[in-house]
């Protein structure tokens, strides 16, 4: 009897982590982005010209909010398509 329940809470748990897991990966979202997406997307609509557009591309939305550096720039989630 004790050790049905343990397989169970053992199958329960799996398919809760896999549920979790396949929530994150089919939004294309990772929990954090969030905040860039939407400063990147800010700029992005406050750019008037090319040379903006490119200044912007380069920038670290972390560090433009004040936060520590991150591997993201604006150029790299517009280029995978993340700020739509």
């Amino acid at each position: 009897m004790r050790q049905d329940r343990t397989s169970w809470f053992i199958v329960l748990v799996l398919l809760i982590s896999l549920g979790a897991v396949v929530l994150l990966y089919a939004h294309g979202r990772y929990p954090g982005q969030e905040e860039e997406r939407l400063y990147c997307r800010s700029a992005y609509a406050r750019a008037h010209t090319a040379a903006e557009s490119l200044v912007i591309d380069a920038t670290n939305p972390r560090i433009g909010r004040g936060q520590g550096p991150s591997p993201l720039t604006c150029g790299i989630l517009r280029t995978q398509g993340r700020l739509e």
